[in-house]
């Protein structure tokens, strides 16, 4: 069974995800929150290695 680590400030809780989509299915606007904030960091870390990739290219 594989587990997913959430650090907070003074412990860490570790759930499979069928428990983290059980406890999200009850907090909807959670989970969208989530989804909008994955892509957003998605984006953000794909324009970074463009940008990284760019550079290195020009130093060749």
């Amino acid at each position: 069974m594989k587990f997913i680590e959430i650090r907070l400030t003074k412990h860490s809780i570790y759930l499979t995800e069928e428990e983290i989509r059980l406890i999200l299915s009850s907090h909807p606007e959670v989970y969208l929150e989530g989804i909008k904030r994955g892509k957003a960091f998605k984006r953000s870390n794909q324009l970074k290695e463009r940008i990284r990739n760019k550079n290195n290219e020009e130093i060749n």
